[in-house]
């Protein structure tokens, strides 16, 4: 198992360094879908355990939107990060010293208070058209 987990790590980062937009990409989409995959399996558990009525069939259609929205996002949070990485350093100068906590909470809000707003917009708009809504059905509910 661990010479497994090693060789993926491997190719992983050798992808990155050749393509890291489309290893974003596919990660992002695949972390989705497992995302979805786990809440859609946990809400199928919890139903069934406090009701005696049949499973509830699994939303393929669901898995495939957060997949796709996943593969749309990974670039874009790429960039996003490159973006922290510049201009809210973790660590003085590039050393490997400890991380200030100054930094990390200018980090943090950076993230917060710019690309959060951003990205959930993003999400309900997307994920509610790729649900066949129309811009008058699409808000937060």
């Amino acid at each position: 198992m661990n010479t497994f987990c090693v060789t993926l790590a491997r190719v992983y980062q050798q992808s990155f360094e050749h393509r890291p937009y489309w290893t974003l990409a596919i990660t992002n989409g695949a972390l989705n879908a497992l995302g979805d995959t786990v809440a859609q399996l946990t809400e199928a558990v919890t139903q069934r355990s406090t009701s005696h009525e049949p499973w509830p069939r699994y939303d393929i259609p669901r898995t495939l939107r957060f997949f796709a929205f996943g593969l749309g996002m990974g670039p874009l949070i790429g960039r996003w990060n490159f973006f922290l990485e510049r201009h809210f350093p973790l660590r003085a100068n590039g050393s490997t010293g400890k991380v200030s906590v100054k930094a990390l909470s200018k980090r943090v809000a950076a993230d917060q208070l710019l690309i959060a707003p951003i990205g959930l917009s993003l999400f309900i708009g997307t994920m509610s058209m790729m649900e066949g809504k129309d811009a008058q059905h699409i808000k937060v509910d």
